[in-house]
C-alpha cells in the first residue's frame, strides 16, 4: 500500500523537526497528509468549504497522537485548520445540528500534484473491496494506465480560479490510477458501486488506456431494463449449458459479467 502526498512536501525535514521523536514519525505524517486528500473521495460530505473533515475517533485508532502531528503540520505552514467542531453532546441538545470534527486543508502554497510514498510500516484504513463485485476488479490491474500529464492539463483547463481545493479528490484519483492503487466503494444512499474510473471527470476519461489501447465510454439510457433482459434467457439458468459457454468465452469475457449481474439482482 502507498500514501499519496503533495510533491512539494519534505517529509524528512518535517519528521526531523518534531520536538519529540517517536516511532514511524515520517509514516504517520504521510498518512495524515494522505487522508486530507483521500477522505473526500470516499465521502463527498466530508469536504466542506475546501476543508476535509477528519473524524477524531477514527484518527485516534490509527494515529494515537494525531493532534500532535497535525499541530506540527499547521505550525510549519503545511495545513490549515478550520478550528471548528461540534461535540455529540451539543449536537443532541440542538435540533438539526450534527456532530462535526475539525476540518483541514493544505496551505495554498502546497497546492501541488500528488506523488506516491511507500511507508516502512502500513498504518491506516483498510478499504475492503465489496466481495459481490469481484468479477469486475480483475480489470483494474497494471494494464490500466493514465496519461497523468494530459489528465492534469484537462483538469486545469476546466478549473475555475481558486478551485484546486474542490478538485483535489479528482487529482487524488488520477494519482491513484497512475500508481495502480484503485479504490472501490458502495454508496450507502443509492447502492451504486464507485470506482477510480466512475469518479473521474468526463474530460479526464479520454486519458485512460487499457493494454495500450484507447477506451471508449458507452452510456446506456435506462440500463436496468436492458440488463434485466438476461433474466429471460433460459441458458443463464442452465448450469450445464452455462458452463460450456463460460469455457468457450473465457478468453473474451463472454457471459461472465452478465451471469454475475443476474446473481446479484436475484439475491
Amino acid at each position: 500500500m502507498i500514501y499519496l502526498i503533495p510533491e512539494k512536501i519534505d517529509l524528512d525535514q518535517l519528521a526531523s523537526s518534531l520536538p519529540k521523536k517517536g516511532r514511524n514519525d515520517k509514516d504517520k505524517i504521510a498518512l495524515l497528509l494522505h487522508l486530507v486528500s483521500e477522505v473526500p473521495v470516499y465521502n463527498r460530505d466530508a469536504l466542506i468549504n475546501g476543508f476535509t473533515i477528519l473524524n477524531a475517533k477514527l484518527l485516534q485508532k490509527i494515529v494515537r497522537k494525531y493532534n500532535y502531528y497535525l499541530t506540527h503540520l499547521i505550525e510549519h505552514g503545511i495545513l490549515i485548520c478550520d478550528n471548528y467542531y461540534i461535540s455529540k453532546s451539543n449536537a443532541i441538545l440542538e435540533k438539526d445540528i450534527k456532530a462535526k470534527s475539525k476540518g483541514y486543508k493544505f496551505h495554498p502554497n502546497i497546492n501541488s500534484y500528488l506523488i506516491s510514498y511507500t511507508p516502512s510500516k502500513w498504518i491506516g484504513l483498510n478499504r475492503n473491496q465489496p466481495k459481490e463485485y469481484e468479477s469486475l476488479f480483475k480489470w483494474f490491474n497494471k494494464n490500466l494506465t493514465i496519461d497523468i500529464k494530459q489528465a492534469n492539463e484537462e483538469l486545469n483547463s476546466i478549473s475555475k480560479p481558486n478551485s484546486f481545493l474542490s478538485l483535489r479528490p479528482i487529482y487524488f484519483t488520477i494519482a491513484q490510477i497512475q500508481t495502480n492503487n484503485y479504490h472501490f466503494f458502495n454508496d450507502n444512499l443509492s447502492g451504486r458501486l464507485h470506482t477510480s474510473l466512475t469518479v473521474l471527470k468526463r474530460e479526464c476519461r479520454k486519458c485512460i488506456k487499457y493494454d495500450g489501447k484507447t477506451l471508449v465510454e458507452i452510456d446506456i439510457v435506462s440500463s436496468q431494463p436492458f440488463f434485466s433482459l438476461s433474466l429471460f434467457n433460459h441458458i443463464l439458468f442452465n448450469k450445464e449449458i452455462k458452463n460450456i459457454l463460460l469455457i468457450q468465452s473465457y478468453m473474451v469475457g463472454g457471459w461472465d459479467d452478465v451471469i454475475k449481474y443476474k446473481e446479484l439482482i436475484c439475491t
